[in-house]
């Protein structure tokens, strides 16, 4: 049986186009398997009441957390939520630098175990150091 890494993308809807490019960049890794535990796009929970359940039941599954670090990343409550979420749950947080981007606001410091550049390379690297298979 292959391996998978249980992956969950913290993002804004404000993201879509960097979520998107971040969910293909991941399929098309050579070699590499996931499964993508976040929220669909296509479709998002409009329930506020059942939402916080649902992000908490995903991310027990999760052994990683990719957080999308844009500079406007901790306004967002969501956000917040699933970051507290995971580092509870002893779930490591990768930060991804957008595209052209030399540095993690500073809000992202401190949350993230690795902070790392738009790279399919790079982000698969995190990815395997922080969720390595049993």
């Amino acid at each position: 049986m292959e391996w998978s890494h249980n992956v969950f993308i913290c993002h804004s809807w404000d993201e879509t186009q960097a979520y998107a490019a971040l969910v293909g960049m991941l399929d098309t890794a050579p070699g590499f398997r996931w499964t993508n535990l976040s929220i669909p796009m296509d479709r998002p929970i409009r329930a506020p009441d059942i939402l916080p359940l649902d992000i908490r039941i995903r991310l027990k599954t999760a052994q990683v957390l990719l957080l999308l670090s844009h500079g406007y990343t901790m306004t967002h409550d969501w956000m917040h939520l699933e970051i507290n979420s995971a580092q509870r749950y002893g779930i490591p947080v990768v930060a991804i630098l957008p595209e052209g981007q030399r540095e993690a606001p500073p809000h992202v410091w401190g949350r993230a175990v690795l902070v790392v550049r738009w790279d399919q390379n790079t982000i698969v690297a995190a990815i395997e150091a922080c969720a390595p298979p049993d």
